[in-house]
């Protein structure tokens, strides 16, 4: 299985509790930069996890 974080500049404690909950393969895009506003999520992803507070809040609905 596989799972997503969002934002957050240090990832490590959140990326070792979802290995440690069984997620193989954890993606980590900073949401900061705005080609991460257009990427397609990647397939397989079975959580995904959003910090708010760091991901760039200019986003518009298309």
């Amino acid at each position: 299985m596989r799972a997503m974080i969002v934002g957050g500049d240090n990832i490590d404690a959140t990326r070792r509790a979802l290995i440690a909950g069984g997620y193989s393969d954890v993606v980590h895009w900073s949401g900061r930069k705005r080609s991460d506003l257009t990427r397609a999520v990647p397939a397989g992803i079975g959580h995904m996890v959003i910090m708010l507070e760091f991901v760039n809040h200019t986003w518009r609905a298309a």
